[in-house]
């Protein structure tokens, strides 16, 4: 009887019957946390990807599904995770003592969470009426996929390009084909590898083209050389959307897949630099630092994918006609090697 008294007094404050008693911090915060089981889940939720979810009960109508919380009316200023994991609170405006503040778990992915707020800042609708992304990518793809596969690749390409590979979604690149978001897990294991697919393809592919045959017959190092350069900055300019990817987004491949990458890099470097150091050794050109002179040229052509639109003032033969004088003019010192 003397200790039911006791638990009615909090902080000093006598109770008032009739009037439910006043929770102190730690008795509002085991309220969040429910029960011992709710406090199992949120742990199992945090430390296992978000896969469990966790359900809270509290006086003061804070509702948690997977970490997220939905503030209703007379919610509490502040809201803490019971586990004590690692959610991280962002502050929303100065209201109330200590501040409005709203937990969420980073990895949650429990079924009543909501998506996070879309960050790509063009929709697959736009990308699909954009000019500037109108290249000839779909035709790099390989012919062991199919129709869908293809169709995703060249969605994704186009995403990537614009958006980065970090905000993109796999909603984004399959509304780009019609499709549900979960439609591209059934063609591809994970985003990664729909990125390093792109990547890879498109290393081979321009490795393939400037080791053609043709090229490689030529027997004057100033025309191999022109053929090469010229070759390269076409193929650039013909995709340009599938090597700007290929550019700007190596740093989001895993170090597995970023390592095959490099090693295609290394090819084409060591492919250049052979043809200028042919030319150096027969006379053919200046004696010039090969390396430099390489990572010249192969920049120039790199770079165009920053800014070429196939509707602009030069078609990509003309652009690696051009670009192909100037390579020339690295090795030579000759204006006339330009090409006007």
């Amino acid at each position: 009887m003397l200790a039911a008294l006791g638990r009615g007094r909090q902080r000093g404050r006598t109770r008032i019957p009739g009037r439910p008693p006043r929770r102190g911090r730690r008795s509002r915060r085991r309220a969040l946390a429910g029960t011992v089981d709710g406090r199992r889940r949120c742990q199992a939720a945090c430390g296992a990807g978000g896969r469990a979810r966790p359900a809270f009960t509290s006086p003061v109508r804070v509702t948690v599904l997977a970490g997220r919380i939905a503030k209703n009316q007379g919610a509490s200023s502040l809201v803490e995770c019971s586990c004590r994991c690692s959610c991280r609170s962002e502050a929303r405006g100065s209201g109330g003592r200590r501040g409005r503040h709203r937990t969420m778990h980073s990895e949650s992915k429990g079924r009543g969470s909501r998506m996070a707020r879309r960050q790509a800042r063009f929709t697959a609708q736009d990308l699909a009426d954009d000019p500037r992304l109108r290249d000839h990518s779909p035709e790099l793809w390989r012919d062991d996929l199919g129709e869908v596969q293809r169709r995703l690749l060249s969605s994704a390409v186009r995403c990537f390009a614009t958006n980065g590979f970090h905000a993109t979604t796999t909603r984004d690149i399959a509304e780009g084909v019609g499709l549900s978001p979960a439609a591209l897990y059934v063609h591809f294991p994970s985003k990664e590898l729909v990125l390093f697919e792109i990547i890879r393809v498109g290393h081979q592919r321009v490795l393939a083209r400037v080791r053609e045959p043709a090229i490689l017959a030529l027997e004057s190092s100033a025309e191999r050389l022109r053929a090469i350069v010229s070759a390269y900055t076409v193929w650039h300019a013909r995709h340009h959307v599938t090597a700007r990817v290929c550019q700007m987004e190596l740093n989001a491949l895993t170090a597995e897949h970023y390592g095959e990458i490099v090693e295609l890099r290394h090819q084409t470097n060591g492919y250049f630099r052979e043809a200028v150091a042919r030319g150096v050794a027969d006379g053919a050109f200046a004696q010039v630092d090969v390396k430099r002179v390489t990572r010249a040229m192969l920049s120039l052509s790199i770079d165009l994918v920053r800014w070429y639109r196939l509707d602009g003032p030069d078609s990509p033969e003309q652009l690696g006609e051009f670009y192909a004088g100037l390579a020339l003019q690295l090795v030579t010192g000759s204006r006339d090697a330009a090409g006007g």
